[in-house]
């Protein structure tokens, strides 16, 4: 081969090479524009919303909470919320000077904010979405709106503000909804929403997911300052579902007033009689009357329960609580003062004493001590003792209300008069264990099925529990208090009207609800047939005789006449000395000292329908403080004429 053949070769074997290898270039140049164009498009294309829209929560309307007749608890009004879109770098400090500067925020709400932030800083989150205020009005948003290009980290929420028109007739059942604090947050199912209020006591906080309702999704395009120009609804909130109580708040509200009123003479600043004596009081006067007692003395209004049920569903028809708080000033968030004055009254108007108020029941339990022994066959319907005013046991004595006692009693009597020598025989032959058994089964000592998280149990005692507790045997003494319900017991209003309700009933072991129309199931009471109507006929002796505890506080109706059982709780030990003395009435004592009044019954005693439990903390005496309020509630129920 020539010298020349060997170049020609040479060169077409480089050309093929360079070829090829532009061939790969423009190959690979020609795939990479391809992935770019249409493969990775999509990906692009969101990296790029990303960067021009911002999807927020949008916070659903929650459900209203009604009454029987669908009368509204509470409900929701339209309202603005103010949120900053916070990060690290922001100037907080800064940001509150300018807003504050066109527009008010409480003391209160700078706190939450620069709680959240702290929060945020040690959980090391860099950006988060937090509530500056939800109280806006229609004019702070205008004004803001003119200068929200200063503010490119502030958004407006236009969101549903709860409302409680009733404010305290109905504080305690409602409840009240917060905004959401650290230790909410705790709990996995609340979301992380800025604005969101949540449940935090009553219906409000039992039901809270149920009233809650399902967020709505928001997309908001925005600059890259982030300055929202557009905004548009991505996915539609679903309001929370409403709650049908059993509350009747006609009755509800005639209750409160009631009891409040207790004993007392209402007289209104504008009568004569206020101007005539408005020089002599020692206290400044806010409300529009004020309350007299017997010695023409200015009180508070009453503080205790009252609590009617339907004996037939367990329904609460009404469930109050005094004194009582106003639900509304949570809901837009009250200030250090209102707390103030709420955390420092000492009558602790927070307090839900129809369920979570512990008291002993006194005689008001009788009835079931009279039934655990006719239950076991311990004494028949004619068995007598003899009430001499005191029962001597040991070194120790036990005295009867009577001071001169009540003679020889059969049961029916011991009840109707509510002889506490009786009963101190009775209990000492039944004993605590066959007590504690039958007090259980009429619903006493144990928590409530009720829908509400502020239930207490009470306390039923027993040898056992004695034993659990302080280590020590039960004693007979002990046996002797605990049989006129006193010693250790203790109920709260809802377990009284429960026992009536399973009394008055006399077949089911009837349950508390407050939702209207609640499928529940009732287990039997087994409770003989004979001894229940036994024990039913002696609370009517109790209103309708002549020696009846109640007998003044008669409805006067045959078709709708009450029947029931007094109670009186001595709060303060009466010694031996004072007895000689002669006991202060309790009028003339300090309010602390003064008795418990307790009456519970059961309407009409025909044909039972409705059971009630009243308690009037320090209100004196069950048959004259707490019966005639009873008496006067199941006039308002049967529309009767007081």
């Amino acid at each position: 081969m020539s010298f020349k053949d060997k170049d020609i070769k040479s060169m077409n074997r480089r050309f093929l090479f360079i070829s090829s290898l532009k061939g790969m270039i423009f190959l690979t140049l020609g795939w990479r524009l391809f992935d770019l164009q249409f493969r990775e498009n999509q990906k692009y294309e969101r990296l790029s919303e990303k960067n021009q829209f911002n999807f927020s929560l949008v916070l659903p309307e929650r459900g209203q909470i009604l009454d029987r007749k669908n009368r509204v608890l509470a409900g929701n009004r339209d309202a603005f919320s103010l949120i900053i879109n916070w990060k690290k770098e922001l100037n907080v400090e800064n940001i509150l000077f300018k807003i504050q500067s066109i527009i008010s925020i409480s003391d209160s709400e700078v706190r939450y904010l620069k709680k959240r932030i702290s929060d945020a800083y040690q959980n090391k989150i860099k950006s988060q979405k937090l509530l500056i205020t939800k109280n806006l009005s229609q004019k702070d948003v205008s004004r803001l709106a003119v200068k929200i290009v200063d503010f490119p980290e502030l958004n407006f929420v236009m969101a549903k503000k709860r409302i409680y028109p009733q404010g305290g007739i109905t504080s305690h059942l409602t409840g009240y909804t917060g905004i959401i604090t650290t230790s909410d947050l705790k709990n996995k199912n609340i979301p992380k929403v800025p604005g969101l209020d949540i449940g935090k006591s009553g219906l409000e906080k039992y039901f809270d997911s149920y009233l809650r309702g399902d967020f709505g999704r928001k997309r908001d395009e925005v600059t890259a300052r982030g300055l929202i120009i557009d905004s548009n609804l991505f996915e539609n909130p679903k309001s929370g579902s409403s709650l049908k109580t059993s509350i009747d708040l006609s009755i509800q509200s005639y209750a409160l007033d009631r009891l409040e009123k207790g004993n007392s003479r209402i007289v209104s600043k504008n009568s004569s009689y206020y101007k005539k004596i408005k020089n002599s009081l020692n206290e400044k006067i806010s409300s529009d009357f004020i309350y007299l007692d017997k010695k023409n003395r200015v009180v508070p209004p009453e503080t205790g329960s009252v609590v009617v049920m339907d004996i037939h569903t367990g329904e609460i028809i009404c469930s109050v609580s005094s004194p009582h708080f106003n639900p509304n000033i949570f809901s837009r968030g009250l200030n250090i003062k209102e707390w103030k004055q709420i955390k420092n009254n000492t009558r602790s108007p927070l307090l839900n004493r129809s369920v979570a108020g512990l008291y002993p029941p006194g005689s008001t339990i009788k009835m079931a001590i009279a039934l655990a022994a006719l239950e076991n066959d311990i004494l028949n319907f004619n068995t007598h003792f003899f009430c001499k005013g005191v029962k001597e046991f040991g070194n120790m004595k036990f005295h009867c209300w009577a001071k001169n006692g009540h003679g020889k009693l059969n049961l029916t009597q011991a009840i109707e008069r509510s002889c506490d020598v009786y009963f101190y025989e009775l209990g000492l032959k039944v004993g605590i264990e066959k007590i504690a058994e039958m007090l259980r089964k009429l619903g006493l000592g144990s928590r409530s099925e009720i829908e509400l998280n502020e239930i207490k149990s009470g306390l039923v005692p027993s040898k056992k529990w004695k034993i659990k507790k302080d280590g020590i045997s039960w004693t007979p003494g002990e046996t002797i208090n605990a049989s006129i319900g006193q010693g250790y017991m203790l109920t709260s209003p809802i377990q009284l009207a429960t026992m009536t309700s399973r009394i008055a009933n006399g077949i089911y072991a009837v349950k508390p609800t407050l939702i209207k129309d609640k499928k529940q199931f009732f287990e039997k009471l087994k409770i003989s047939e004979k001894n229940i109507n036994f024990i039913k006929n002696a609370m009517e002796q109790v209103v309708i005789s002549n020696f009846g505890t109640a007998k003044n506080s008669k409805i006067g109706s045959s078709k709708f006449e009450m029947a029931g059982k007094t109670g009186t709780v001595q709060v303060v030990r009466i010694s031996e000395l004072e007895r000689e003395k002669g006991i202060i009435k309790n009028i003339d004592r300090d309010w602390k000292k003064r008795d418990h009044a307790l009456f519970v019954g059961y309407a009409p005693f025909k044909k039972p329908r409705y059971a009630i439990s009243v308690v009037v903390e320090h209100g004196g005496s069950g048959s004259t403080m707490a019966a005639p309020i009873a008496r006067d509630v199941f006039k308002k129920i049967f529309n009767l004429k007081s």
